[in-house]
């Protein structure tokens, strides 16, 4: 597993309903933790299922089921109706799709906080900070809330997941951190909220120490951004990127205040 970085960076655009997003992270320190079904990525948490499981272990998983279903049922014919339908292909299906459905629901429940190893990236920039024009936070992974954050995992194949074999929660946690290797280049950290689900959460006001204006901001953008920071009691490190000019690349420096 890769070693978390001292800093992550989130991106975020100043348009829209995202003014209120930004400036709740400034001023009352909460960051929203996203459902998947947001994410601009449709493979993102969309594991492939697949069933290759043997004729007893598809009895016990259906009994399972039935047990849920079916409480009231009487053991005996729990039994003989999980093996019905587990020698029964198409009834089988059913069931799994069944359990397919219960995944997306699970995932929907749950929020992701994405956020990045690195803060001057020209594609990150421009998808996740409106074309320059927004801004990007810098926090220290040494406080509780951020040093759960995980590394993304990239792979040219999506998660398979057995339905059967292998529902569990670190198998689970698995295919929300699993993304292709097209978005490699995000160098993407995630924090899970599987219990508490998607939202607004509170971290500590310590851990938020940069924030770099992107370099096509507006002035009355900076300006705004500027107020919200004063009125933190806790200090935070302005930056401005520019573009380069002699380089496909960014300049970040210290804004003097």
């Amino acid at each position: 597993m890769p070693e978390l970085p001292c800093y992550l960076y989130k991106y975020r655009p100043l348009s829209g309903e995202n003014v209120k997003r930004v400036e709740a992270i400034i001023c009352d320190n909460e960051l929203y933790f996203a459902p998947p079904l947001s994410f601009n990525d449709p493979f993102d948490c969309k594991p492939y299922f697949a069933e290759t499981a043997s004729i007893a272990e598809k009895e016990k998983y259906t009994y399972k089921l039935l047990l849920i279903k079916h409480p009231s049922l009487q053991r005996s014919t729990r039994t003989a109706k999980a093996k019905r339908i587990a020698r029964d292909p198409i009834n089988f299906q059913r069931y799994l799709e069944t359990a397919n459905s219960r995944f997306a629901t699970f995932a929907q429940k749950m929020g992701v906080l994405s956020l990045s190893a690195i803060n001057n990236d020209l594609l990150m920039w421009a998808h996740y900070a409106d074309s320059h024009q927004g801004i990007c936070l810098e926090f220290k992974s040494q406080f509780p809330f951020f040093n759960q954050a995980e590394a993304v995992i990239y792979e040219k194949n999506r998660p398979q997941i057995s339905l059967i074999k292998e529902l569990h929660i670190e198998i689970a946690k698995h295919a929300f951190m699993t993304k292709s290797d097209h978005w490699e280049y995000e160098k993407e950290w995630r924090i899970l909220s599987i219990k508490k689900g998607h939202g607004a959460c509170e971290y500590p006001k310590e851990a938020l120490c940069g924030l770099i204006f992107g370099a096509q901001i507006s002035t009355q953008n900076k300006e705004m951004v500027m107020e919200w920071i004063s009125q933190r009691n806790s200090p935070i490190q302005v930056y401005q990127a520019h573009l380069s000019d002699k380089h496909f690349a960014l300049e970040v420096l210290k804004v003097q205040r």
